[in-house]
């Protein structure tokens, strides 16, 4: 079986067509793209932040091919693992770089995080980020009370160390 492949060249006098005949064999023919390898980028890992606050970077990933080509339009699904806090989207499709990002706001409590990047056929790459305590050491805090004829009372506190 052959292929046809038309080319057209424009001169001065007229337009001329070419018909080139490529045989074809199943050797020729291309395999379509498989998503093989989901990776996290380096400088979304192992972040460090304080929290109820969104970490410094958005949570990465790539999507490459077999051949280690970018793939794009696929769709990834982000979950929380451990540690609470919110993601500010949950399914991403990747771009033409075959990148999606969703942004990571840590729980409320110090310690661990932990959330799934995930393809519809099971690639996966796994986010850790450490959420550290809020530090008041130094701070100035106002305490505001209220008594029960609505009146207020205030007083201005300066945290130390015991």
């Amino acid at each position: 079986m052959a292929k046809h492949l038309w080319f057209m060249r424009r001169t001065a006098a007229a337009l001329c067509t070419t018909a080139i005949t490529v045989p074809c064999s199943p050797e020729s023919t291309v395999a379509p793209a498989v998503a093989t390898t989901l990776t996290a980028l380096e400088s979304s890992a192992n972040q460090v932040g304080t929290v109820a606050h969104p970490l410094a970077s958005p949570l990465t990933v790539t999507l490459t091919d077999q051949n280690g080509d970018a793939m794009a339009g696929v769709t990834i699904a982000y979950a929380i693992q451990s540690g609470g806090g919110s993601l500010d989207v949950t399914s991403v499709v990747t771009d033409a770089s075959g990148q999606a990002s969703a942004q990571l706001t840590l729980g409320t409590v110090a310690g661990e995080n932990s959330v799934i990047a995930s393809t519809s056929t099971g690639l996966s790459a796994t986010f850790t980020a450490t959420a550290n305590a809020v530090d008041l050491y130094g701070s100035t805090v106002e305490v505001v009370a209220m008594i029960a004829d609505d009146t207020s009372v205030s007083a201005t506190f300066t945290v130390r160390g015991m």
